[in-house]
């Protein structure tokens, strides 16, 4: 079985190509096909580990794992686009007011269940599911 990384990679990259070819897949949604392809049957489980998989890389990106891909920085990391860096992280982590509170921007810590600890070690199977903290915004 490829690595979870790469599995992962290929699911984005699939959902951002449009649905999967109807021979593969027949009637099943996508969240069903790649659920059962990825972790061998589909259920709620399964559907909650792909779903946490599909987040996880999108917010942690996977420049930190084993073989990742340098431009998969995540939405938490700094990127480039267009060849200038791009750091969408002070929209999540406190430091700017982009929140609305009764009218009022206000910081929030959106990160404070672990940030990209949790979801890199889900990544890279080191822990089963996304562990983030309860109680926390994220």
């Amino acid at each position: 079985m490829l690595p979870r990384l790469l599995l992962l990679s290929l699911l984005l990259s699939t959902a951002q190509a449009g649905p999967a070819l109807p021979s593969e897949r027949g009637d099943q949604s996508i969240c069903d096909f790649y659920a059962a392809k990825n972790y061998g049957e589909n259920n709620a489980t399964t559907q909650l580990k792909l779903m946490q998989g599909i987040v996880a890389y999108a917010y942690a990106g996977g420049r930190s794992l084993p073989n990742g891909d340098e431009d998969s920085s995540g939405i938490f990391n700094v990127g480039r686009f267009d060849g200038k860096d791009v750091n969408l992280r002070p929209w999540f982590d406190g430091s700017k007011a982009t929140s609305n509170n009764n009218d009022q921007a206000v910081k929030i810590q959106w990160m404070d269940g672990g940030g990209t600890t949790p979801l890199i070690a889900f990544i890279n199977g080191s822990t089963p599911m996304a562990n983030i903290q309860r109680g926390t915004n994220q």
